[in-house]
C-alpha cells in the first residue's frame, strides 16, 4: 500500500508541481551550465532516509519502493513529508523548494541562452545583410564610376576626333587654297585660252571640280578677250591683212575658229572696207 501511493505521489508531482522546461537541447546545456539539482536532491533524501532508518523498521520497504521508482534523480512528494517514514518533515519540504527553486533557475537560464542566441543569430545576419548591402552598393558606385569613366572617355575621344577633323579641314583648306593660287597665278602667267586645257590642269593640281570650272571659265575668258582686243587693235592700228591677223592670233594663243574670224576682220577692214557694213561687227567679235 505504501509503495503505490508513493509512486502515485511521485507521478502527480512530477506532472503538476515541478516546472517542466525541458526542450531540445536543455539537458545539454543543463550538462555544461547548470546545476543537477535532481541529483542533490537525491543524494540529501538518502539522507534523510538514513536518518529515518534508525526509526523506522520500514526502511527496506521504502527504499525498494524508491528504486522500483526510479526517484533516485527525480523530485520528491509532500507525501513523504507527511508519512510517518521520514521523521524531519520540515528538512525535506526545503529540499523540495530548493529543488523547485533551481529546477526554475536553470530553465530560467537556458530560456536567457537561448534567446541570446536568438539575438546572436538575428545581429548576425543583419550585419550580413548589411555587409552585403554596402558592397552590391560599392559594386553599383564603381560600376556607375567606370560607366561615367567610359562616357568621358568617349566624349573625350570625340572632341579630340573633331578637332582633328577641324584641323585637317583647316590643312587641307589652306592648301587647296595654295593650290588655287598658283593655278590662278599660272594661268595669269600664260594666258591660256582653251577651257578644256585649263579645267584638266587645273584638276590635275588638286583643285574641285568646281573651283577648277570657275578658274578655267574666268582665265580663259578674259585670256581670250584679252588677245582678241590685241589683234583687233593690231589689225586698225598696224593695217593687218588677212593673213598677217590670222597667223598674230594663232602665234598668240587663240583658237583657229578666233583667227578665222580675226582674219575675216582684217581683210573687211584692209583690204576689202567696202564689205563692212557696221561697227557692230567688231562688238560682236569681242
Amino acid at each position: 500500500m505504501a509503495k503505490l501511493k508513493l509512486e502515485n505521489f511521485i507521478q502527480s508531482y512530477l506532472k503538476n508541481v515541478v516546472p517542466s522546461k525541458i526542450k531540445n537541447g536543455y539537458e545539454a546545456w543543463l550538462r555544461q551550465n547548470g546545476t543537477d539539482g535532481k541529483s542533490e536532491l537525491s543524494e540529501a533524501i538518502g539522507k534523510l532516509l538514513a536518518e529515518s532508518e534508525k526509526n523506522s523498521s520500514d526502511y527496506s520497504a521504502i527504499a525498494e519502493t524508491i528504486s522500483g521508482a526510479g526517484m533516485k534523480n527525480s523530485g520528491y512528494s509532500k507525501y513523504l513529508a507527511e508519512s510517518a517514514l521520514i521523521s524531519d518533515k520540515k528538512s525535506l519540504e526545503n529540499l523540495l523548494s530548493s529543488y523547485v527553486a533551481l529546477d526554475s533557475k536553470n530553465a530560467s537560464g537556458y530560456e536567457k541562452e537561448i534567446k541570446r542566441i536568438e539575438e546572436e543569430r538575428v545581429a548576425e545576419e543583419k550585419k550580413a545583410a548589411e555587409l552585403q548591402a554596402k558592397e552590391e552598393a560599392k559594386k553599383e558606385a564603381e560600376r556607375i564610376k567606370k560607366e561615367k569613366e567610359a562616357i568621358k572617355q568617349a566624349e573625350k575621344l570625340a572632341e579630340q576626333a573633331k578637332k582633328e577633323k577641324e584641323k585637317n579641314q583647316k590643312a587641307y583648306e589652306k592648301a587647296m587654297n595654295k593650290i588655287y593660287k598658283e593655278v590662278e597665278a599660272e594661268f595669269k602667267a600664260s594666258g591660256i585660252v582653251d577651257y578644256d586645257k585649263a579645267y584638266a590642269y587645273a584638276r590635275n593640281a588638286g583643285l574641285s571640280e568646281e573651283d577648277a570650272k570657275h578658274l578655267a571659265k574666268t582665265y580663259t575668258d578674259s585670256s581670250r578677250n584679252s588677245k582678241i582686243n590685241k589683234v583687233t587693235s593690231a589689225i586698225i592700228s598696224k593695217k593687218l591683212t588677212r593673213n598677217q591677223a590670222k597667223e598674230y592670233a594663232l602665234a598668240l594663243g587663240l583658237s583657229q575658229e578666233d583667227a578665222d574670224v580675226l582674219a575675216e576682220f582684217a581683210f573687211k577692214t584692209n583690204e576689202s572696207i567696202s564689205d563692212i557694213v557696221s561697227d557692230d561687227y567688231l562688238n560682236n567679235l569681242k
